[in-house]
This record gives structure tokens, C-alpha cells and sequence, in this order.
């Protein structure tokens, strides 16, 4: 990327200050363009000594974010889809990690959901980011295998 297609910084805080936190979701399907920007957005986020620790994971099935719901008292509305930031736990053990022991893996987290959230605003969806769950409701009610866990959701609409 040339420095004339980079954004300028008043761009750039112009589009961090209109960014709002949404919790009322309409039900138009959110474009798998937009889901892959997104995605990629989380992927170029800082990582720890490039640890790489955390996948995303798309999901669109209004039946299996309803039952995401039930355990994720954060979560006011249903979404048209929703985004799970996953520690990747075969990962933590080939990089030898202990979770817990610092910051990084928050820090991590965080990064990857706000540029995820960033993009989607400049895409023109919504976004809300969800702490408030049961890991443990949330890995069974996604079906996820051991080697997942969850860290945070990121629900989108359409603006």
C-alpha cells in the first residue's frame, strides 16, 4: 500500500470517534464480503510476540446464536451473525503459554476486536462486542471441540 492510499489521520479519528456500540440488530444478513473483511481486519491485529493465538469464528445460524443467548447475559438482541474470538489452546501448548500469566493473551483480544469492530463500522455495520458469558455454556452450545475456548463476541448487523 502507497502512502496515498493510506487514510489520514483525521480520517482515521473521524471514523474511531462515529463508531457506537449497537444493541438493537435488524435481521438483513451480513454479506460473507464484509464477514471476510472483518475477519482479516481481526487477523492483522497485534499479537504478542506474533503468537497468533486466537481464530475466529463466524456464525450465522439465528438458531445457535439464540442458544449462544441463553448462557451470554451480555447479549441483549439477536444478531444477524456473530463473530467468537477462540483461544486456540493446541497453540498455547506449542508456543508454551501459560493463560493468565500476563496480559498478553487480553491485550491479544482486545486488539483483534476492536479493528474488527473499526472494520465493520467503516463497512457500515453495527457491532457490539459481548463479554458477559459462560465459557463453558458457550463451548457446548457452539459444539466446540477441546481445543477451543471462547474469549469474546463480536455481534454484527447490517446499519
Amino acid at each position: 500500500m502507497s502512502v496515498s492510499e493510506r487514510a489520514t489521520p483525521e480520517q482515521l479519528m473521524a471514523l474511531m470517534k462515529s463508531r457506537r456500540v449497537c444493541r438493537n440488530f435488524t435481521p438483513e444478513p451480513v454479506s460473507d464480503d464484509d464477514l471476510r473483511m472483518i475477519t482479516q481486519a481481526g487477523r492483522w491485529a497485534s499479537s504478542a510476540s506474533n503468537r497468533r493465538l486466537h481464530k475466529f469464528l463466524i456464525v450465522r445460524d439465528p438458531e445457535v446464536i439464540k442458544r449462544v443467548r441463553t448462557v451470554s447475559p451480555g447479549m441483549l438482541t439477536l444478531p444477524p451473525a456473530m463473530i467468537v474470538i477462540l483461544t486456540d489452546l493446541d497453540q498455547v501448548e506449542r508456543e508454551q503459554i501459560k493463560l493468565g500469566a500476563d496480559d498478553a493473551d487480553a491485550m491479544d483480544v482486545g486488539t483483534a476486536a476492536m479493528n474488527m469492530q473499526n472494520m465493520a463500522h467503516a463497512l457500515g455495520l453495527g457491532s457490539c462486542p459481548v463479554t458477559s458469558f459462560s465459557d463453558s455454556g458457550v463451548k457446548v452450545m457452539l459444539e466446540l471441540p477441546d481445543r477451543f475456548l471462547p474469549d469474546k463476541a463480536i455481534d454484527l448487523m447490517d446499519e
